[in-house]
């Protein structure tokens, strides 16, 4: 059995507002891996706003794996 796994962020890509969006609507967060190394994962986020189904902003994170206990680099793939 595999030791929990904390995930950090390491990066964000910078988020621009090409268009307005409405603070009294909910917004909806999607996301996918896109590229995962030994221990590390990026993942696209995608946010829209269903009432008029833009989808902005976007933008990439990166998260680095590390162990439960020892707190050092932990494989995710």
């Amino acid at each position: 059995m595999t030791r929990p796994l904390y995930l950090v962020t390491a990066s964000v890509d910078k988020m621009v507002l090409k268009k307005p969006i409405s603070v009294d609507t909910d917004l909806k967060m999607v996301g996918a891996v896109i590229w995962g190394g030994f221990s590390s994962i990026e993942i696209h986020l995608d946010v829209i706003q269903p009432v008029n189904g833009s989808s902005d902003p976007t933008a990439n994170f990166i998260f680095g794996a590390r162990d439960y206990k020892t707190r050092k680099a932990a494989q995710v793939i």
